[in-house]
């Protein structure tokens, strides 16, 4: 162990519960700024910015650690074959996990989803979804991630894109 880093302790990473005491913790490697991720399962972000660059995904980053944008069923597909496989159990807070908006992508080509990126200067590096935009008359894929997400969204409402309705889910 380098002498900068330190063991401390976090809570697991799909309890999310506002109690503090009702999760348990573990006993992690800390660096300065947080866990410490595996070194073979680092660096995977990078492999997914270049490719949304390369679609000319709208995105935007921020301070080089994230990112956020919206991306299309066809490139979620895409990105899920370039995340580690437990990537695909994580959410963001009490949205639906990455897998359950995988998931709605393979049922319906026409909809979007809302892609939150933790670059690998952080040491949390992760893929997460935090919304979607389902056409209006998929309502079956709306209560599909609402059935799997742990609490309803923060946002939820009627959008035009492309001359069609859609259904914005969002949680924060």
């Amino acid at each position: 162990m380098r002498p900068d880093m330190t063991i401390g302790v976090v809570r697991a990473r799909d309890c999310h519960s506002r109690e503090p005491d009702a999760c348990n913790a573990i006993a992690v490697l800390m660096e300065p700024g947080g866990p410490v991720a595996p070194e073979e399962k680092r660096g995977f972000t990078k492999r997914v910015l270049e490719y949304l660059e390369d679609v000319r995904a709208e995105l935007k980053c921020y301070f080089h650690d994230y990112c956020s944008g919206v991306v299309t069923a066809e490139q979620l597909l895409k990105i899920a074959e370039m995340v580690p496989p437990e990537n695909l159990e994580d959410r963001q807070n009490e949205s639906p996990r990455f897998a359950d908006f995988l998931e709605a992508a393979r049922m319906e080509p026409r909809a979007r989803f809302l892609i939150y990126i933790i670059t690998d200067v952080r040491p949390d590096e992760r893929v997460t979804i935090d919304g979607a935009l389902i056409p209006a008359d998929r309502q079956d894929l709306v209560d599909l991630l609402l059935n799997r997400a742990l609490a309803m969204p923060d946002e939820s409402d009627a959008v035009e894109l492309e001359g069609q309705e859609y259904t914005r889910i969002w949680w924060d």
